[in-house]
């Protein structure tokens, strides 16, 4: 699973933007059963839930013009 924060565009059928297009590329890269997340979305939740992350650093995403932090969930 891919989780990102951003900006969602949709008209009747589809949904549209680069925070789309982040969160799928987030899911193709993700392994059986993990999660990445978004530094957006590590912004939000780190030291408000009680939640682990694992930092792995900065990724060229296609289509997307700048790179993209993300972090891992690790179970305790």
């Amino acid at each position: 699973m891919g989780i990102n924060l951003g900006d969602v565009l949709s008209d009747q059928e589809d949904l549209f933007g680069d925070c789309v297009n982040v969160a799928a590329r987030l899911e193709s890269m993700t392994e059986l059963g993990g999660v990445l997340f978004s530094h957006s979305v590590y912004d939000h939740v780190d030291r408000k839930l009680p939640l682990r992350f694992d930092d792995q650093g900065d990724y060229s995403l296609k289509n997307i013009a700048r790179p993209v932090r993300l972090y891992c969930h690790v179970q305790r």
